[in-house]
Order: C-alpha cells, then sequence, then structure tokens
C-alpha cells in the first residue's frame, strides 16, 4: 500500500451514520447477554472427537484462527433456536 493511500486512511473522517439506526431507551434496556446467566451456560469446556465434512472444516478455519471457538458459538445458536 502506498504512503499516500495510508495517510488518507489514517486522516479519513466521516459524519455519515446512516447504517447506523439510532438505540432508542426501551431498546437499549432489552439488550441481553450472549450468554443468559440462566444456569444452562457451564464456562468449563470438553474435548470431544467428531467427524465434519471436509469442506464444512476448511471453510470453519479459514473464517476464524479460533475454529474451535466459533463451531461452539454456531451450535449454541442452534441449541438457544431449538427451544
Amino acid at each position: 500500500m502506498s504512503d499516500e493511500r495510508i495517510a488518507e486512511l489514517k486522516n479519513f473522517q466521516t459524519t455519515d451514520y446512516t447504517d447506523c439506526p439510532i438505540q432508542r431507551a426501551n431498546q437499549l434496556r432489552e439488550f441481553r447477554p450472549k450468554y443468559p446467566a440462566d444456569g444452562k451456560y457451564r464456562s468449563s469446556k470438553e474435548a470431544v472427537y467428531m467427524y465434519l465434512d471436509t469442506d464444512v472444516l476448511m471453510w470453519l478455519k479459514e473464517s476464524v484462527p479460533e475454529y474451535d471457538a466459533k463451531a461452539n458459538d454456531i451450535l449454541r445458536k442452534a441449541m438457544q433456536e431449538s427451544n
């Protein structure tokens, strides 16, 4: 990247927040933590051995370095949505 482009990016300023919706007080009160403190979530981890399709594993590994944490988040979301 050129020095000019780096300087341009460092000096970039915007006042266009049209893609950021304004959060009202009642909406802010409705925010909940990612993992509710209802006793269903345990912070302990357990090692498991499972078979995944190669393309699924490659997608996970390419998306983030901590692909096991991402897999856990995906499974947790599916679990919460199934209830």
